[in-house]
């Protein structure tokens, strides 16, 4: 049910990195789970914030040079899930 809900917020986001994200809504959801289970993300709602930055921005975003300071975040063992959001939304660009 959760990820029927992710699945449907790709499908009808018009979000800048929807596109970037891949035109797979199912693949983008898995991957994004995936990606935040291995963060330590695991909290429903901290999955859809997370998914919020893929649609923005793309799919492994935090991989990309520019964001390296995310990475970085997200690789942070000692924070917990919402913390890390928290500290994602202070790194990236605003829409």
């Amino acid at each position: 049910m959760f990820e029927a809900s992710l699945v449907r917020q790709v499908e009808t986001s018009d979000a800048p990195g929807a596109a970037r994200a891949g035109k797979d809504a199912r693949t983008v959801v898995r991957r994004t789970v995936d990606a935040c289970l291995a963060y330590g993300i695991d909290r429903e709602c901290d999955i859809a914030d997370y998914l919020d930055f893929v649609l923005r921005f793309g799919l492994d975003f935090e991989r990309r040079p520019e964001f390296g300071a995310c990475r970085a975040v997200l690789e942070n063992h000692a924070m917990v899930g919402p913390a890390k959001l928290s500290a994602l939304a202070s790194r990236l660009p605003e829409d």
